[in-house]
């Protein structure tokens, strides 16, 4: 190793330059990556002509079948719940559990979207014609 080869002056040493041909790449990969993202986000939307209904399940056992083209609030579990259907979206606006989470999940309105409340063994689901867009959701 000669003398002239180590950096003594504490200097930053680059050991890659930008070229021209990496900037392109870059840029085609971003631009890429983004048209991919609008193209998927405009496919995953609601079609607005599939016939929808919201299925309810207590206890792991299929309950009830409901059309969300008829506003109407229901309750569940003897009046311990509410379901809420209004312009095709559905929620639960009341319920006694303890944490709410089902009432602050909010509105569902995509097929295959679920509320679940786990302290009294609910699962509302919507479900539509044609098959999910999305398999899973993770917040």
């Amino acid at each position: 190793m000669k003398h002239s080869d180590i950096n003594t002056s504490g200097s930053r040493v680059d050991l890659y330059t930008m070229r021209a041909l990496d900037v392109i790449l870059i840029v085609v990969i971003v631009l890429g990556s983004a048209g991919w993202l609008i193209a998927s986000s405009l496919d995953h939307r609601e079609r607005p002509f599939d016939s929808k209904e919201v299925l309810i399940y207590q206890d792991g056992v299929l309950t009830d079948r409901l059309d969300v083209d008829i506003n109407r609030a229901l309750p569940l579990l003897e009046g311990k719940m509410i379901l809420e259907i209004r312009d095709k979206k559905i929620r639960i606006k009341h319920s006694n559990c303890p944490r709410q989470f089902c009432v602050h999940q909010g509105w569902i309105n995509f097929d295959g979207e679920s509320i679940i409340c786990v302290p009294y063994k609910t699962l509302i689901e919507v479900q539509s014609a044609s098959r999910p867009v999305v398999d899973a959701v993770i917040y």
